[in-house]
């Protein structure tokens, strides 16, 4: 590569970087918006894109839900 196709990649490089970072914030400030009780339609305005958008990121990369038993239920071991 010459000296300026290296000197463009290198700027690809970081504003790749950059896009990761604030995605990772848009999903993060989704996904604590929930937590804290908005609605889906509320966070898709506010981002401006769909509810149903936003159920699937939640879906995605909300945390993740374990099969614990519940209170009472004896386990069959």
């Amino acid at each position: 590569m010459t000296v300026d196709q290296t000197a463009l990649v290198g700027v690809v490089r970081k504003v790749a970087r950059q896009r990761s970072k604030i995605n990772t914030d848009y999903v993060m400030a989704i996904l604590r918006a929930r937590e804290e009780g908005a609605t889906f339609g509320a966070i898709a305005e506010a981002a401006g894109t769909s509810s149903q958008a936003v159920q699937e990121i939640v879906r995605r990369h909300g945390p993740v839900k374990r099969s614990e038993p519940k209170a009472g239920v004896s386990d069959p071991a």
